[in-house]
């Protein structure tokens, strides 16, 4: 309870509930994006303007949970990292080229590349490029022979360092 009132927030990017939200002790944010959401009621009942606040906690070092196991393998060879130790995002990080092999299923785990300057994909079909998003630092992207919607050049149109794309057959 505030001085002047009672506090509810949400960080699931519902609008705080005054059934379920009641603020009443610190919470921890977790790695990559939070909206927190806030509002006040006052003892008289008026409900104050929605607070919405973003943060985004990044550098957070924790045990990378792959979904393809061929990227894993690639990853591990490529780190020298043997099999029965796990792989810290920390260590991912310091991968900056990296050529995705063909029998790999998933591109989910590219998120776990932030620092990857060149990568290259070639001759597969892809429903969506919105993997590449956590990719900031992307300069150059070889997808050559894939086969993608038009309506994924505004993702790579957002990707601030990308200097040359090769998207030829």
């Amino acid at each position: 309870t505030a001085e002047d009132g009672t506090i509810y927030c949400s960080t699931d990017g519902n609008y705080p509930s005054v059934h379920k939200n009641l603020y009443s002790e610190p919470f921890t944010l977790s790695g990559g994006e939070t909206t927190f959401q806030a509002i006040n009621i006052a003892e008289n009942g008026l409900v104050s303007p929605l607070g919405i606040l973003s943060y985004t906690v990044g550098g957070v070092i924790e045990e990378a949970v792959f979904t393809d196991p061929v990227i894993e393998l690639a990853l591990r060879e490529m780190l020298k990292i043997d099999e029965d130790d796990p792989v810290m995002t920390d260590r991912l990080w310091e991968v900056t080229e990296f050529t995705v092999p063909d029998e790999a299923q998933s591109l989910d785990d590219l998120s776990y590349l932030p620092y990857l300057e060149k990568l290259t994909i070639t001759s597969r079909r892809l429903d969506s490029l919105e993997y590449l998003t956590p990719l900031m630092q992307l300069k150059e992207l070889d997808l050559s022979g894939c086969r993608f919607s038009p309506a994924n050049l505004e993702i790579l149109g957002n990707l601030p360092e990308l200097e040359k794309v090769n998207l030829s057959d």
